[in-house]
């Protein structure tokens, strides 16, 4: 009988340290998910002048590799993030709310970039094709006149391309765009049913969709 007893008090000691110990590691688990979803990494940094400090390196984005995998194709804008100013990114998508603005699609060829956007007003797609030439230190891709509208960061394993659009940013803001190449095919299709407004002056700052 006092066998009996004993093993039942020391099963009754086993059931409860494994409850406890259960019941740590979710606690464990609770803590480690909730800071994860609060957290959001400093993906950029500003120097002493307030600029916008690209991160990586100049031989991520030399000029032989944005002849390479970026010129000859038509990206489309797929996701836009402000860039707050801690150097994190906006959880938000960027034209969240905001009317008569459009994401930019640039198609990249050596010598030259067109820019396409849509027009709320109209309404209808745009497209302008400027001279432009690429710095492969600061990553800008800039017109004739020195104009720079994108800053191209990197080309990222998945076939992405992410930069920074000085054209959609709103009230001073930067905006971090990532875009993804259209096949040969649909850029073709979208190519044509897009209204050029190239004149005579390659160089002109594109007026609509800033």
């Amino acid at each position: 009988m006092k066998r009996t007893i004993l093993f039942s008090v020391l099963l009754l000691l086993i059931a409860c340290s494994k409850e406890e110990a259960s019941g740590e590691e979710s606690v464990s688990e609770t803590t480690s998910v909730q800071e994860t979803e609060t957290s959001s990494p400093k993906v950029y940094s500003f120097d002493e002048n307030g600029q916008l400090v690209i991160p990586g390196t100049a031989e991520g984005r030399t000029a032989a590799i944005y002849a390479e995998k970026i010129c000859g194709k038509c990206w489309k804008c797929i996701d836009l993030h402000k860039i707050n100013a801690d150097g994190t990114l906006d959880e938000g998508y960027y034209l969240h709310g905001m009317d008569g603005v459009s994401p930019n699609h640039y198609a990249f060829e050596t010598g030259s970039v067109t820019h396409y956007w849509f027009s709320d007003a109209d309404p209808a797609w745009f497209r302008q094709t400027v001279a432009s030439s690429y710095d492969e230190d600061s990553g800008n891709v800039t017109d004739a006149n020195g104009y720079r509208f994108l800053t191209i960061v990197s080309i990222n394993a998945d076939g992405t391309l992410t930069a920074i659009d000085w054209l959609i940013g709103t009230r001073g803001d930067i905006v971090q765009a990532t875009y993804r190449p259209m096949t040969a095919e649909g850029y073709a299709q979208f190519h044509e049913q897009c209204i050029s407004l190239d004149t005579a002056d390659g160089n002109k700052r594109p007026e609509l969709g800033l």
